[in-house]
């Protein structure tokens, strides 16, 4: 028999035992995005499958390191009015001939150029002013409209169970790479211990056993790595470890909190979700109230300086004018953000979600932070160490083949 051939085939075979099943755990992870099998036989992907219920924990766990009031009162009122009112030049100056004509018909084109834009500044200024006043007005009723459980659990579930699978993904990408080069190295020694078996007791069926034990105890092993020891230990007197996920806190909680700011908690989805809480009828009842009241002063003040008496009437004509041309009224609070990227960059800036989920994942202490990954797959995580010992005695028949196969017996 030749020795050095068992060596290096059993060795060479355990590596590739050791980096397949290691593979295979975590493209299972992920993969498929939609179930396939047939009734209950069959598989999703573990990220997709548990989305709901991971979906809820993360939300939870938002709510808990970002609450709604304590990121909205970071809008500095006169800040977010500046920066809304230069937005808006364009629109006040469609609305100004607009409002001048609820007066009278004609009167805009009948006022000299001087006038009209006299006028022009006088509506922007008020513009301003009555951004900052609902704002102030509105502040308080913020934080019990936008509900971030649903509209955290809507983005990351369902049909949107590949988003959170993409997170999941990219923020344990480096994780998953070494632990599956680290499956190919025990692979490799698992292999050496093989060659030793065989060549000592020469039964070919103590192959399929070892190879399913390597693939059991690299998964396992896989994924005890990733998450233990919490803190740096010394193994053997020789060298220290430290469970990959946890020693790359600071850079995982940089990329998680960039991720959920740039895709679940985006300014845009915010004011989205603020036009369709239940309290949007209070607050557009303050934006309602606020340009009602500074439109009548207006009109009493340019009413008479053009020859018109503003009536009831005419000046509730003219605030359904101004709020349909403000992008206001209905299901609509606020114009489409997305429309204005100065404002929707102003606030991405001023509430700072990304910088806050950074900050407050950074500080959680290491129990706490498992539970944002590992909390997803933990149920399945049996599966996963049994689908590497089913791969592990496939390939280890394999090995038999082929040491039976070149007579090395």
């Amino acid at each position: 028999m030749d020795v050095a051939l068992v060596f290096i085939i059993l060795a060479t075979v355990g590596a590739v035992i050791g980096y397949s099943t290691k593979w295979t755990s975590s493209w299972l992870m992920f993969n498929p995005p939609r179930f396939v099998g047939i009734g209950p036989l069959g598989w999703q992907g573990v990220v997709q499958r548990r989305s709901p219920k991971f979906a809820v924990g993360v939300a939870e766990m938002l709510e808990g390191i970002a609450p709604v009031e304590e990121v909205t009162d970071r809008i500095e009122s006169e800040e977010f009015a500046s920066v809304m009112a230069e937005a808006l030049n364009p629109l006040i100056a469609e609305l100004t001939p607009q409002i001048v004509n609820v007066l009278r018909e004609g009167l805009w084109e009948e006022a000299a150029p001087d006038a009209q834009e006299m006028l022009r500044k006088l509506l922007a200024q008020e513009t301003e002013g009555a951004l900052v006043e609902i704002l102030d007005t509105a502040k308080p009723l913020l934080a019990g409209a936008v509900d971030l459980k649903p509209m955290v659990v809507d983005m990351l579930s369902g049909e949107n169970a590949d988003r959170l699978a993409r997170l999941v993904k990219t923020i344990a990408a480096q994780e998953l790479r070494t632990v599956i080069r680290y499956g190919a190295v025990v692979g490799f020694f698992v292999g050496l211990v093989e060659a030793v078996v065989y060549l000592t007791f020469g039964r070919w069926w103590l192959l399929p056993i070892l190879g399913a034990l390597d693939g059991l105890i690299n998964n396992w092993m896989g994924i005890r790595m990733i998450f233990r020891p919490f803190q740096p230990k010394r193994y053997f007197g020789l060298f220290h470890y430290q469970g990959l996920f946890p020693a790359r806190q600071a850079e995982i909680a940089h990329d998680y909190g960039h991720m959920i700011a740039a895709e679940v908690l985006t300014p845009r989805l915010l004011v989205e979700d603020l036009g369709r809480s239940e309290s949007r009828v209070a607050i557009f009842d303050v934006v309602r109230d606020v340009l009602d009241r500074r439109l009548a002063t207006q009109l009493a003040v340019f009413g008479p300086m053009l020859g018109v008496e503003p009536t009831d009437e005419i000046r509730a004509h003219a605030l359904d004018v101004a709020l349909d041309t403000l992008g206001a009224g209905g299901d609509r609070l606020l114009p489409a953000l997305g429309d204005y990227p100065a404002v929707e960059a102003y606030l991405d800036r001023r509430l700072a979600i990304a910088e806050t989920i950074e900050t407050k994942l950074s500080e959680m202490s290491k129990v706490e932070f498992e539970k944002i990954v590992r909390g997803i797959f933990e149920e399945d995580e049996r599966t996963l160490v049994g689908v590497g010992g089913v791969l592990g005695a496939a390939i280890g028949t394999l090995q038999a083949g082929i040491v039976l196969s070149l007579g090395l017996h």
